[in-house]
């Protein structure tokens, strides 16, 4: 096979592929760390905790994304996102409530952090058994 030929159907392959392969997120939607508004509640069971949070939105149509999470076992801090897949919405605040399972290694004091703007955290501390 010709080595100028070669270099077309692998030139070709290769766009193919590139322009094929759509990893983007919707031209439309929207990633934000959520705020947290308020601690709904804690259950605890052992040494696994169950947090349930509400957060604000901008607008009724976001809801929960993902989470970010650090836990050194005395501390974690937990940052919210929130996704708008860009359809049309009515522009009122809105909220979403999302529960989060936190396994400890070990018992005593245990602070929770939750992200609401970039400097502050809505926090809590809980005493395991």
């Amino acid at each position: 096979m010709d080595d100028n030929l070669k270099i077309i159907i692998f030139t070709s392959v290769t766009l193919f592929f590139l322009l094929g392969c759509n990893t983007n997120e919707n031209d439309f939607s929207e990633i934000l760390p959520l705020g947290a508004d308020k601690i709904e509640s804690i259950e605890i069971n052992s040494n696994q905790v169950t947090v349930t949070t509400i957060y604000g939105t901008p607008t009724t149509c976001w809801y929960y994304y993902r989470t970010e999470r650090t836990n050194n076992d005395i501390v974690v801090t937990l940052k919210v996102f929130g996704k708008y897949d860009g359809e049309p919405c009515i522009q009122m605040l809105g909220s979403c409530i999302h529960k989060e399972k936190i396994n400890f290694l070990s018992k005593g004091n245990k602070t929770l952090k939750f992200w609401q703007n970039d400097s502050s955290y809505l926090d809590t501390t809980i005493t395991l058994q």
